[in-house]
């Protein structure tokens, strides 16, 4: 969302005929996902790793995470890390219950985050809240299920699709993940909202299930979970 907006105003500027600036602002790695999201809650504080995922190759072995002044930053339990994607970071980490963390990208003078090709991250900060001591990260699925319904019915594919485990992600894109939606709606009409989402295991693995509300046929929308809180599985079935 930011680097859109950047292009224009350097346009707005010099002119749309100075590809040199344009460019420049092209090159500022943005973060296009984390893990939690921004902004979540009830996280289960037996997380043990942050990550961050850059739109494009970065530098390896330089990084910035950051404490700052709007919360607290967690524990750092070992040195950060890139994956073999080289585009997303990971920062093991030691979590509290209970607690509302703010991490910051590349904040204030910190600025280790870099593109491959030199260009500096654009800040950033990762924002979430742990769930209360004893609650075994099931409020955390439960409040993550609801989340998902959420977008869905806001048509906000891009923002599930950055969900799913590696497997899914190879499996289905934005694209399908909409098909799937729009050939629902035709059948069970205008998306009205979602229930409480239950929360199980099946053959192992942890599973919600949102009740969804549409005009004509309610539904279940049923999502698997890993061990990392991604999805592994996502389901959308008539109500039985």
């Amino acid at each position: 969302m930011l680097r859109p907006l950047l292009c224009l105003l350097a346009c707005a500027a010099v002119g749309a005929a100075d590809p040199a600036t344009t460019a420049a602002i092209a090159s500022f790695p943005v973060v296009m996902r984390s893990e939690p999201v921004t902004g979540a809650e009830l996280v289960d504080p037996s997380l043990t790793e942050l990550r961050v995922t850059f739109d494009q190759p970065m530098a390896d072995g330089a990084w910035s995470w950051v404490t700052t002044p709007f919360g607290k930053c967690p524990e750092g339990t070992a040195r950060p890390r890139y994956l073999d994607d080289g585009r997303t970071c990971v920062l093991p980490v030691r979590l509290e219950p209970g607690t509302s963390y703010v991490v910051g990208i590349n904040y204030g003078s910190h600025h280790n985050f870099r593109a491959a090709h030199g260009g500096r991250a654009l800040p950033w900060l990762l924002r979430f809240t742990t769930a209360p001591a004893g609650t075994g990260g099931d409020l955390d699925l439960g409040a993550r299920a609801g989340a998902i319904a959420q977008e869905l019915g806001d048509g906000r594919f891009a923002a599930v699709v950055a969900r799913f485990d590696p497997r899914m992600r190879a499996a289905v894109d934005e694209d399908q993940l909409a098909a799937v939606w729009r050939e629902a709606a035709a059948k069970g009409g205008a998306f009205q909202g979602f229930g409480t989402a239950k929360l199980d295991r099946v053959d192992g693995w942890r599973r919600a299930v949102v009740p969804c509300r549409w005009q004509r046929q309610p539904c279940e929308l049923r999502i698997t979970f890993d061990d990392r809180g991604q999805i592994a599985g996502l389901f959308l079935v008539p109500a039985p």
